[in-house]
């Protein structure tokens, strides 16, 4: 079978671009020899960018890199897959017959790139509600160990991609080919119709308290009776109305004229007290400026005492200091009292206006009081003038009666509502009973217990060839499909430090890939491993675990590929098909995997175990 990946590359930014060159992948395994920042994690990073992981490249690669170039060959055809180094997300695909196929969020590509692999798609249960569709940012991180989280923790996805319910256990079945731990099914509508049934819930005592203080301001009306009475006293007043429409049309005939005079008078007035509150704004306004020119005046008074005062400590008459200040202040002070003579006599002027308006005012007043004496005199001699406050008193019941026949029907509408979203209420509790998610994810038990076996058995051997020592007797895998070390769930903060943890790491992710492999399981057919800690791994167990993997895939005959990163320089493994890459550029001081184009140094001479790219 032909391996996944084919080569990866890193196409240059500009002229002053870097490249990785055109990089071949292993049959089997791929061990990225090289000291520590010659660019083994940026290749590494790369390698999971273009799988679809929506990580962060350091800033220099991408000033320096606009795309990654992964070329595959797994899916019965090739393909080449280039991903641009933006903030969005731009994958183009071309596969055999220059077809090219264009994605620009992650969910698409995945769904391309796992069927491209034959990994089965799976929907996921979200944490909140609704149906997850899978993505590879959850995926990538079971399969990609990246050297800042991936050596303290089994599975340690990007902060902003942990929305799936138990994500890791989830990420586990699937690989596994377990089903699910919970049922994936879209809550929004259970969701909305809660929500719905909550607002009406809520709506229901608001209008509760509503009416009751409806019934509270209309009391007694609140009888059934009392509107019917209400009505048909409301229709004697209208009639008792309609029977002195012709004495009051008299009436208002009869007054007509005197009603005219009253108005005139009325506008008079008016007018008279506008020109009278204009005229005492302006004097206002007047004696504000009055007094700032008696403060300006009394400055530059000051101004000239000071300026002798200054000539007589000077002792010299014909001293010219303060002269020219002088004679501006003088000709200043001069004008000022003159415009002060001019205001004054201004400010007097509005004084007798002021008078004179507020003697017409009275004597407006006077005759709007003589014209009101004067109709309603007029009205009191006719006979019509009698109805009068029969109408008023008519009028103020009726008004008070169709408010208390307003308050009745709208506290009747009100109850009517209510009763409504009572109604409302009832259906809608029984819609929330209806899409209320029930049961959890389907279950097989069998299956379930063969993969923790089967883990278990792979783990214990795996940690043997790792030469891990200090490991307690124990060690079995949950129904979660977790690790358990003694009678702890292995966590981050369990007690396992430095090499002791980077070996455990390295055992699991190595003993999911051979347990998939042994039960037909949907682990992509390739592990990345960012390069452990040097200190904390020796390069002879890192090369035992490389020659042991290849051993593994070998003997179940299927397509898998190892890519890892390692420091040392004795690093030696017995690999049949895998191959070493080393530093292209740079200085043979200090090589780099990255640099730019053309300034390739010859490839050291020096052998290491494997067949050398």
């Amino acid at each position: 079978m032909s391996s996944p990946l084919s080569s990866i590359e890193f196409i240059p930014r500009g002229s002053n671009g870097w490249t990785s060159g055109r990089l071949d992948f292993g049959a089997g395994s791929t061990v990225l020899l090289g000291k520590n920042g010659s660019g083994k994690t940026p290749l590494l990073t790369g390698l999971a960018w273009a799988l679809g992981h929506p990580l962060e490249l350091p800033p220099d690669i991408r000033l320096h890199c606009q795309s990654v170039v992964l070329s595959l060959n797994g899916g019965g055809y090739p393909a080449r897959v280039e991903r641009k180094l933006t903030p969005g997300f731009e994958v183009s695909v071309t596969t055999d017959g220059n077809k090219i196929e264009e994605f620009s969020e992650e969910k698409g590509y995945t769904a391309w790139i796992l069927n491209y692999l034959g990994i089965p798609l799976r929907n996921l249960a979200g944490r909140d509600s609704g149906i997850v569709a899978p993505y590879m940012s959850i995926l990538v991180p079971m399969f990609w160990v990246d050297q800042d989280l991936g050596w303290r923790n089994l599975y340690s996805p990007l902060s902003t991609h942990n929305f799936v319910w138990d994500q890791q256990d989830e990420v586990s079945r699937w690989l596994l080919g377990v089903p699910a731990k919970h049922r994936p099914m879209d809550k929004s509508a259970f969701t909305e119709a809660k929500q719905r049934l909550d607002s009406l819930t809520e709506q229901v005592s608001i209008k509760r308290k509503t009416i009751e203080a409806l019934n509270r301001e209309i009391g007694a009306d609140s009888r059934p009776e009392s509107r019917e009475r209400l009505v048909k006293r409301r229709e004697s007043l209208l009639a008792e109305l309609e029977r002195n429409n012709s004495a009051l049309e008299t009436l208002l005939k009869s007054t007509s004229s005197l009603d005219n005079k009253v108005d005139e008078a009325r506008r008079a007035c008016d007018g008279i007290k506008f020109a009278l509150n204009s005229a005492e704004r302006r004097i206002v306004e007047l004696r504000r400026l009055g007094e700032e020119l008696k403060s300006e005046v009394s400055i530059l008074e000051t101004n000239e005492i000071a300026a002798d005062a200054f000539r007589v400590l000077c002792g010299n008459e014909t001293c010219q200091f303060f002269r020219r200040p002088e004679e501006s202040y003088g000709r200043r002070l001069l004008y000022l009292k003159d415009q002060l003579k001019d205001f004054q006599s201004s400010f007097a002027t509005m004084e007798q206006d002021i008078g004179s308006l507020r003697s017409d005012l009275n004597e407006s007043e006077k005759q709007l009081r003589d014209a009101i004496q004067a109709r309603q005199l007029n009205v009191s001699k006719t006979p019509s003038g009698q109805i009068v406050p029969v109408i008023d008193a008519i009028t103020r019941e009726l008004s008070e009666i169709n408010l208390r026949i307003e308050r009745i029907d709208s506290t009747t509408a009100e109850q009517r509502r209510f009763e409504a979203m009572i109604e409302s209420i009832l259906k809608q509790e029984e819609e929330v009973r209806r899409l209320r998610p029930t049961g959890g994810g389907n279950s097989d038990q069998t299956r379930l217990n063969e993969i923790r076996e089967t883990l278990t058995s792979c783990f214990k051997e795996w940690i043997k060839v790792l030469n891990t020592q200090n490991m307690p007797e124990k060690i079995w895998f949950d129904e979660d499909i977790r690790l358990n070390l003694g009678d702890e769930r292995f966590s981050e903060n369990s007690p396992f430090k430095g090499s002791t943890r980077t070996r455990i790491v390295l055992a699991y992710h190595a003993s999911v890939v051979e347990t998939s492999l042994k039960k037909d399981g949907n682990h992509p057919p390739f592990l990345i491993l960012d390069t452990p800690k040097q200190h904390e791994l020796h390069a002879a167990d890192l090369a035992a675990f490389v020659t042991r993997f290849e051993e593994m895939v070998f003997e179940r005959k299927k397509a898998f590929q190892l890519v890892i990163g390692a420091t040392e320089e004795d690093f030696v493994a017995k690999t049949a098909s895998g191959v070493f890459w080393r530093p292209r550029f740079g200085t043979a001081g200090e090589p780099r995997f990255l640099g730019l184009p053309g300034t390739e140094f010859d490839k050291p001479t020096a052998p290491v175990a494997g067949i050398q790219n």
